[in-house]
């Protein structure tokens, strides 16, 4: 899949490592969900071929519980469930 011309799709704040479901949740607090006061939220995990890029660095030991509280962009497959918080997966994560 090409990745990673245009802008990020989801950017924000990892604030949750869900381990069960290798995924976070990555919240945007200068964004809101729809026309509500909640902020846009999305539980993203990856694919299986996704790059996972850390402090610049391309990583290979994927998500962890470490990454809660850092800065990321996604870049995601473009399909995206409806919830709240959404849930995606991202072909491309960038965390710093």
């Amino acid at each position: 899949m090409e990745c990673c011309k245009s802008a990020a799709t989801i950017t924000g704040k990892i604030k949750s490592y869900d381990k069960e479901q290798n995924r976070v949740l990555i919240v945007n607090e200068q964004k809101k969900n729809g026309n509500t006061d909640d902020p846009e939220a999305n539980w993203v995990g990856m694919q299986s071929d996704a790059v996972l890029v850390v402090d610049g660095i391309q990583s290979a030991s994927g998500l962890n519980e470490s990454l809660v509280g850092r800065d990321v962009k996604v870049w995601t497959t473009g399909v995206t469930m409806l919830s709240y918080p959404g849930q995606t997966s991202a072909i491309k994560m960038v965390i710093e």
